[in-house]
């Protein structure tokens, strides 16, 4: 599971939070999913039969932030939550292998170039 949280800084809008909640992988085949508490959003993606979970975690990722970025956030604190120690690893290696890992790379530096943002751990379950 992870976690995008939005909270405004000075006068803005009510906390928002966009939930990157799963990338899993099943015998039809790898999903990753983002889920909006505020505002409300479900979206998913189906990622075919050879996309790892690790892969579905970062693009679980890859989609809040693009869904943050297409919100015109300015000058808000986002947290972003996630239980894939991999995917932070990867996320902050100098030497990226993974399309992935760089789209999102590149994403998060946009995101925090008019915003606070940090990436956070959380154990699984």
């Amino acid at each position: 599971m992870a976690c995008i949280s939005v909270t405004g800084a000075m006068r803005t809008a009510p906390t928002e939070a966009l939930l990157p909640l799963h990338g899993s992988k099943t015998l039809e085949g790898t999903e990753a999913g983002v889920r909006g508490v505020r505002p409300r959003v479900e979206l998913s993606f189906p990622l075919g039969k050879h996309a790892s979970v690790f892969q579905a975690k970062v693009f679980a990722m890859l989609a809040c932030v693009s869904e943050n970025l297409k919100r015109l956030y300015l000058n808000q604190h986002i947290q972003k939550c996630t239980d894939s120690q991999a995917a932070l690893h990867a996320l902050k290696s100098p030497r990226i292998t993974s399309q992935v890992v760089l789209e999102c790379t590149n994403s998060l530096a946009a995101l925090g170039q008019r915003n606070k943002d940090r990436l956070v751990w959380v154990p699984g379950h």
